[in-house]
């Protein structure tokens, strides 16, 4: 059988076997009696005078206590953390063959999140996750793209229609095989490759606070997933990198799916590989068709300003060296990071923002990107929800399908976060006054 042949048998049985959990999920909804295993409540149990205004048992439920006397399916809760997207397609909470992109077929959450990541493996060109999905025009997106110049592992935003590298890890991969999970958390997203026990990539961002989650299956006939029932979402990662130097560079890129806005870093290709190429990510970087822009939040970035979080494997951290070389000779802002305290990071983000740097993110999103410390992580995620709830009311927790779950989980990390107990409660308020409206 030729390699289409058999590509084409693969995702024919991958779409069966979604059509069979769907056929299967719709009989069990339309059965009737409905068909629970034994001791649990269906309709033949519950009887015309079943559920009255007496109590059923010791501090049951009435009628009294049923606002519309209808409690259905689509009313509850569903699992967010450690399940396929193959079952949140059979249930209806996620689609499987949308074409949210011409000739590329995806398994997309059907409701919207915030913080969440998402697993999966496959192979082929440019395979990845999306995260904070709005629209084609707007979104996050990791990928693997092998045929990259020492860049094969990236983060990429898309707003406004206008496409930004946010990171960029400096390795060549070979094809084949890969795995890929993206967290997105607060303002930050991570991106982790082939079951690397923490992130490659990190980057902080602030232009979409909430949106669908999902991953590519395949791209016209080719199958590049290895199974939706391999897609995982899951409960956000911690830590980040840690940061080597924060530098400036020059934007060059026109913001098509060619050619992103990026950072102008200087090259030495031989070979196909570039021997210059680092390891970064971008601190909240927006351009004139960001979302905070057009509303009015912030001016467009001057430059990028860039986390360097390594060099590569070819040349080592002289790389970082060339691209500090770079940066010193046009003028730009270079600082090395030799404390990762958050007086530190407070300096360097007031001396950025006198460079005309108008950020959104705030004192702990620099602090958690040059220390990487798990502890710092849920100071950046009150910050977050406070500011995009309280303060901008950019984000409606209504909308959020697992909010209370969620505030919950960064509540209580954030008790259990090791930072002067004055930190602490500083961002306990502000999540409490979150928690309240949401």
């Amino acid at each position: 059988m030729s390699v289409i042949g058999t590509i084409g048998v693969g995702m024919g049985s991958i779409l069966t076997r979604i059509w069979f959990l769907e056929k299967k999920l719709t009989e069990h909804r339309l059965a009737k009696p409905i068909d629970h295993p034994d001791k649990s409540i269906t309709t033949e149990k519950i009887a015309d005078l079943a559920v009255t205004d007496v109590k059923i048992a010791d501090g049951a439920v009435t009628t009294s206590k049923i606002a519309d006397r209808n409690v259905t399916r689509t009313k509850l809760e569903y699992p967010t953390e450690d399940v396929p997207l193959a079952y949140l397609v059979a249930i209806g909470k996620a689609d499987s063959i949308s074409n949210f992109f011409p000739g590329q077929k995806w398994v997309m959450t059907i409701d919207d999140f915030t913080d969440k990541a998402i697993e999966y493996s496959g192979s082929g060109d440019d395979f990845g996750n999306f995260a904070r999905y709005i629209d084609s025009d707007n979104y996050y997106h990791d990928y693997i793209d092998v045929d990259m110049a020492t860049k094969d592992h990236v983060i990429r935003k898309k707003v406004g229609g206008t496409g930004t590298d946010l990171a960029s890890e400096s390795v060549d991969l070979s094809a084949g095989l890969h795995h890929l999970r993206l967290d997105v958390v607060g303002s930050t997203l991570k991106s982790t490759r082939d079951f690397a026990t923490d992130p490659q990539l990190s980057a902080t961002d602030t232009d979409l606070t909430s949106g669908k989650i999902g991953s590519r299956l395949a791209r016209n006939t080719t199958l590049i997933a290895t199974s939706p029932d391999c897609m995982f979402l899951r409960a956000p990662a911690s830590v980040v990198p840690k940061t080597i130097a924060i530098v400036e560079f020059d934007i060059i890129g026109t913001g098509s799916d060619i050619d992103p806005i990026r950072p102008n870093f200087v090259q030495n290709i031989q070979n196909g590989k570039d021997l210059y190429s680092i390891t970064w990510g971008a601190f909240d970087f927006a351009h004139d068709k960001s979302p905070t822009v057009r509303q009015g939040l912030r001016k467009a970035s001057p430059y990028f300003v860039v986390l360097i979080k390594g060099g590569n494997f070819y040349t080592g951290m002289d790389a970082v060296i060339k691209q500090i070389e770079y940066v010193k000779s046009k003028r730009l802002y270079y600082r090395a990071i030799t404390d990762t305290s958050r007086d530190f990071a407070k300096k360097i983000r007031d001396e950025l923002k006198q460079r005309g740097h108008d950020f959104i993110a705030g004192v702990d999103d620099m602090w958690y990107q040059l220390n990487g410390s798990a502890d710092i992580e849920p100071l950046a995620v009150a910050d977050f929800y406070y500011g995009n709830v309280i303060e901008l009311g950019r984000l409606d927790l209504s909308k959020i399908v697992d909010a209370d779950r969620v505030l919950k989980m960064w509540m209580d990390r954030l008790l259990k976060s090791r930072v002067s107990e004055e930190i602490k409660q500083k961002h306990i308020e502000k999540l409490k006054k979150v928690m309240k409206i949401g």
